[in-house]
């Protein structure tokens, strides 16, 4: 044909990069969600603490899961994975758009016209392609930054994906939403809430020192020693920014989740009062944490390490006690699912 973009395709301006693509899928098939259900559904909310001493910065602070998308599909019992390569498989990108089939890609800002960024993002930016037109070598893509499509070429696409990013470190990554339209429709969504909120707790309550509660309890010891690093500054104002204004919903993604946890009281038909109340507490010390990081960046002081110490243990153990009781408050129901 030559040309064509997907039939009743509407991008969404969102909050998040990948929770916004899966919300834009999952409309495209029939199902009424929005995009904070998405997020928590997919078990999104995470504190993720790194180190890459080989990067620009020698440390990364996230505040969601790095595989939403894989998440997403894991709760709903359809499995999709990120396809990699080292070409552009154009025959079968063209030929999911003609299927009416949304493809994800994980690419580098950097090379996106529509941003205009000066350097490249640290992690994987995921965009939705949905269309394309031979003629002209463009492709249409959706971001979460616009309800409209952008124009991208060809060679555009080439050179956002062909750099190796974190968490895959892996080049040329393609999603395709190969998921039936009668699946989606029949989405059990009260039970995918409990399912999310229960598998979140887990991950937030595992052992491991690079991930939740315990990874900010790992932060919290080492802050005060990351003057010690070169740029200490420089990636004092990279995690402010990774808090508050990469496609976080700001305050490192509680928000989202804030506004998750409203809906799935509703949805439950459960108070959840313990932990609304915590993350509307959660907010406030994640705002404060953010502003420490950013004077500490700004005005290069010391001082600040010391006060996100403090701060960065309180909020330790204020997430530890909401996890611990969202974990208790959908257990049992996801014990009866597995009986049934």
């Amino acid at each position: 044909m030559g040309q064509k973009i997907i039939k009743n395709f509407k991008p969404i301006k969102g909050s998040h990069c990948s929770s916004t693509c899966i919300t834009e899928a999952v409309r495209l098939f029939g199902k009424d969600v929005n995009e904070t259900l998405i997020f928590g559904i997919s078990s999104g909310l995470d504190f993720i603490y790194a180190k890459y001493p080989t990067f620009g910065f020698s440390r990364i602070v996230s505040g969601r899961t790095p595989m939403l998308e894989t998440s997403f599909t894991k709760t709903i019992g359809h499995h999709l994975y990120w396809r990699e390569g080292c070409v552009v498989e154009w025959g079968a990108i063209k030929e999911y758009i003609e299927n009416d089939t949304p493809i994800f890609f994980l690419t580098d800002i950097f090379y996106l016209p529509f941003y205009n960024a000066e350097r490249s993002n640290f992690a994987g930016h995921t965009i939705s392609v949905v269309g394309y037109n031979d003629n002209k070598k463009i492709l249409y893509v959706s971001d979460y930054i616009s309800d409209h499509l952008f124009e991208l070429q060809y060679n555009e696409l080439i050179q956002a994906i062909e750099n190796k990013k974190p968490p895959f470190q892996k080049s040329f990554q393609w999603m395709p939403f190969t998921i039936d339209k009668s699946f989606i429709l029949n989405l059990d969504i009260k039970q995918l809430v409990i399912n999310g909120i229960n598998a979140n707790a887990k991950s937030m309550l595992s052992p491991s020192n690079k991930r939740g509660v315990n990874a900010i309890n790992c932060l919290a010891q080492e802050v005060i020693y990351f003057k010690d690093l070169p740029n200490w500054r420089n990636l004092c104002l990279q995690i402010y920014q990774s808090m508050e204004k990469i496609g976080t919903g700001g305050l490192g993604f509680r928000k989202m989740y804030h506004d998750f946890l409203l809906q799935a009281r509703s949805i439950l038909g459960k108070e959840l009062k313990v932990s609304i109340n915590s993350i509307e507490s959660l907010e406030k010390h994640y705002k404060v944490m953010s502003r420490y990081f950013f004077l500490a960046a700004r005005r290069g002081e010391t001082k600040y390490l010391y006060e996100l110490k403090d701060i960065l243990l309180f909020i330790c153990e204020l997430e530890r006690q909401m996890w611990k009781e969202l974990f208790e408050a959908t257990s049992l129901d996801v014990d009866r699912q597995l009986l049934n």
